[in-house]
């Protein structure tokens, strides 16, 4: 009579066990973690306002406008101008 063993649970990355992935999360997910700055934050904010009159103050600001308007996925027409 052979023995029977019991089934070792599945090992993933950092020993997490299956189960603990939480629902909807497939077998070749991976964690994707974006910083981004704390807007409202008074450090933050500033520092933004700078860079914006900054970069509003080149000699390359209207092709830099340009080139973001480009790869602009919403389109605000002329009602941001206003």
């Amino acid at each position: 009579m052979a023995v029977q063993r019991k089934k070792r649970p599945v090992r993933l990355a950092r020993g997490r066990h299956p189960s603990h992935q939480g629902p909807g999360l497939g077998h070749r997910t991976r964690t994707l973690v974006l910083r981004v700055p704390d807007t409202r934050r008074v450090q933050v904010r500033a520092a933004l306002d700078r860079q914006c009159r900054a970069l509003a103050a080149s000699s390359h600001a209207a092709e830099d406008q340009a080139f973001v308007d480009a790869i602009s996925l919403v389109d605000l027409g002329d009602d941001a101008a206003r």
